[in-house]
């Protein structure tokens, strides 16, 4: 766990190791073709990266933002070379792969609440509301637990629409364990995963179909990784943390809270950390 911070610690769901997973297959020839599929997380940066490497390799990569499931799904069955997932293979997941199976952690990123409401007011939420909004408990804009959080903001009478992953998605088990750590009612109800059986809501697969629907449906919430919120230009809530400070996520409070410091888990192959 990342040690506590008062300017930190809630900024963003969860920031996370993204972890790239491969087998150790034998290549050979003059042209190398590589095939990847897996997290949507950190699918922007590796765009970049990918075209950067071919303009200085004959290497071609391809990767395509499936889910981190199904990364770990095709590449136990082979179909591609390397997977990506937000979250580090179970004992049981890795006692699958016949083969060796490295864990490679690739970069940091943060889950950021999302909304579409009229002139985007900057919208706090606690780790109560999110969970109660997410399983149905809330399902008014105006309702008075939200409205007094936000007494300097005017809340439409709009109903609220949630919007969560459709496949199985390492951003859905940072976001639920997000709701099972800070709510009791979450985690024994609903639990976290990167599949749960959501209370409520449409499921749209991957980070970018969540960020599209929710600015196209007026009233609507859901979940992604911040760097499809600024390319969407969509409001992001400010979150409560542990010290009771709302923090807005940004790229520059996502650096601020990585650098909040670890507790390392001795001897063990998972190297995620959890702010608060």
């Amino acid at each position: 766990m990342m040690r506590k911070n008062a300017i930190t610690t809630a900024i963003a769901l969860a920031l996370r190791l993204c972890v790239h997973i491969s087998p150790l297959p034998a290549l050979a020839g003059s042209e190398v073709f590589l095939w990847g599929t897996g997290a949507s997380f950190p699918y922007p940066l590796y765009q970049r990266w990918i075209e950067i490497y071919q303009n200085q390799s004959e290497v071609r990569i391809t990767y395509t933002p499936s889910g981190s499931g199904s990364g770990i799904r095709q590449l136990l069955e082979r179909r591609v070379d390397f997977g990506g997932t937000d979250v580090v293979l179970s004992a049981e997941e890795a006692a699958q792969f016949q083969e060796q199976v490295l864990h490679i952690p690739t970069c940091i990123g943060a889950v950021a609440v999302i909304y579409h409401l009229p002139d985007a007011p900057a919208l706090k939420l606690t780790p109560d509301l999110i969970a109660d909004i997410f399983s149905g408990e809330i399902t008014q804009w105006n309702d008075q637990r939200i409205a007094r959080v936000n007494a300097a903001i005017s809340l439409p009478r709009l109903r609220i629409t949630t919007m969560h992953r459709s496949e199985a998605s390492g951003t859905s088990h940072i976001f639920t364990e997000y709701l099972g750590k800070t709510s009791s009612k979450w985690r024994e109800k609903v639990g976290f995963g990167k599949s749960v059986n959501w209370p409520t809501g449409i499921g749209v697969e991957g980070n970018l179909g969540v960020a599209e629907y929710v600015a196209k449906i007026k009233g609507s919430i859901g979940y992604v990784e911040l760097t499809y919120a600024e390319r969407n230009r969509l409001a992001t809530a400010w979150l409560q943390n542990r010290s009771g400070h709302f923090i807005k996520p940004t790229l520059a409070s996502v650096a601020a809270a990585s650098k909040g410091g670890t507790t390392p888990r001795s001897k063990s192959p998972d190297h995620r950390s959890t702010l608060g």
